[in-house]
């Protein structure tokens, strides 16, 4: 298995995992439960489930109506970005 297919199947899992997350969150809100934080949230983003994060906001409409929520995602998506494209396009990349 070469990097590149490497970090997509890494993306892919965490991505997932994130999106489960959302879900799981959702559902909390809605039965008045236990909820999952939103540092937890942004901590799974960071690490590469931001897709998920931003899926899981529009497929489920959670936060939604929560504009600091959404800013801090933005920028979590940026630093994500940034890091993907610093990390596909170095030079000491081996594929």
């Amino acid at each position: 298995m070469g990097f590149s297919s490497g970090l997509l199947g890494y993306l892919l899992f965490i991505n997932l995992i994130t999106l489960g997350a959302i879900l799981l969150d959702k559902a909390a809100a809605k039965a008045h439960g236990s909820r999952i934080s939103e540092l937890t949230i942004f901590f799974l983003s960071l690490i590469g489930g931001v897709w998920g994060t931003i899926a899981g906001m529009f497929l489920f409409r959670h936060k939604t109506r929560k504009a600091d929520f959404q800013a801090v995602v933005f920028l979590i998506m940026l630093l994500n970005l940034a890091f993907l494209y610093r990390l596909l396009a170095s030079d000491e990349v081996y594929y």
